[in-house]
C-alpha cells in the first residue's frame, strides 16, 4: 500500500456533521452523484489486491490525494484513479 506521506485529515466519525461533510467532499471530487444522500463503498482494483476489493474513503490530504481504507490498511490515491476504477465492470 502507498501510505500517505504528507499531513492528512481523517473524517471524524464522532462529529455530528461528519457524514454530511464527507458527502459534500466526495461530491466535490465527483466520486458521488450530486444527489447522493449516502456514502457508498467503492471498489479498488490495483496492484495491492489480488481481486477487486471494497474500500472506503476515510480522509484526504487535499483535492488531489485521498486516503482509503482497504482491508484495514491506509492507502493514498488520486481521486481520478478511484473514479476510473468505479466505471469498469468488475466481478466481486
Amino acid at each position: 500500500m502507498i501510505k500517505p506521506t504528507r499531513p492528512y485529515i481523517l473524517f471524524n466519525s464522532q462529529c455530528d456533521n461528519a457524514i454530511q461533510d464527507t458527502l459534500e467532499f466526495l461530491k466535490s471530487l465527483s466520486l458521488l452523484s450530486p444527489k447522493a444522500t449516502v456514502i457508498k463503498k467503492f471498489i479498488y482494483k490495483g496492484l495491492y489486491v489480488n481481486k477487486p476489493t471494497k474500500c472506503k474513503v476515510i480522509g484526504y490530504v487535499d483535492e488531489n490525494e485521498i486516503i482509503l481504507d482497504i482491508k484495514g490498511e491506509m492507502h493514498s490515491i488520486m481521486p481520478d484513479y478511484l473514479l476510473e476504477m468505479q466505471s469498469r465492470k468488475f466481478e466481486m
